[in-house]
């Protein structure tokens, strides 16, 4: 059995945007309104791994970091389906590969207290921390799959949301302005006709505003799964 191909190292945010989202998720992560819970993972996985690292059995070893990449990206995909299910794909992926680069995975590391060094020697020829978040995930998982679930939960749900409420404020140009102020000239004209063609409808019928999507609610009303 051949172990799986090394993946491409994690790139980080490169647009001004992106920059800009990063600097701004960085320093929710460093702030105190952010709880990174550590979680532990049992002495048996540990004494699996270290033999494994002993012997050399390079194949299991990536094998761990590739099964913990692949649940890293799909926890947070599924909780951004769950916390922002109205999200675009495009924007909900490059707003994950900001979540998942290595800079936000280092910080969230040192949040934890996570001795990246001890997972360092696993992930060989590869001293980064997104690699050793990868490696402690899958762990985690072989630990405890429902503790996992629910610390993944903890850690990357106040992130999503973080990264949604740091929106940058977008400056557009004077043709542009020009533009949105035609459209919405003529959409208030046909708002009009219909309300003057249409009768009027009764007040019981209209639609109840919406609530606020809250992260605590997100988690009490669906499940993960």
């Amino acid at each position: 059995m051949s172990p799986p191909p090394s993946k491409k190292s994690r790139p980080n945010p490169q647009s001004a945007e992106d920059i800009l989202a990063q600097k701004q998720l960085s320093a929710f992560i460093l702030s105190d309104v952010y709880d990174a819970p550590h979680a532990s993972v049992s002495d048996s996985v540990w004494a699996q791994l270290d033999a494994a690292r002993v012997r050399n059995d390079q194949c299991l070893l990536r094998c761990i970091e590739f099964l913990g990449d692949a649940r890293l990206y799909c926890g947070v995909s599924r909780l951004q389906r769950l916390l922002l299910p109205g999200q675009d794909q495009k924007t909900s992926t490059r707003k994950r590969n900001i979540i998942c680069c290595n800079t936000s995975l280092l910080l969230v590391c040192q949040r934890m207290g996570i001795d990246h060094r001890r997972l360092e020697k696993i992930a060989k020829n590869n001293k980064c921390a997104g690699d050793a978040m990868e490696v402690f995930i899958e762990l985690l998982y072989l630990s405890r799959p429902e503790a996992a679930q629910e610390w993944m939960a903890q850690i990357f749900g106040p992130l999503v949301l973080a990264l949604e409420s740091s929106k940058p404020k977008q400056r557009a140009s004077k043709r542009k302005g020009k533009k949105a102020a035609k459209e919405n000239r003529s959409q208030a004209q046909s708002s009009s006709q219909l309300a003057t063609a249409a009768p009027s409808t009764s007040s019981a019928s209209a639609a109840p505003p919406s609530t606020p999507f809250t992260y605590r609610h997100a988690l009490q009303s669906r499940s993960l799964n």
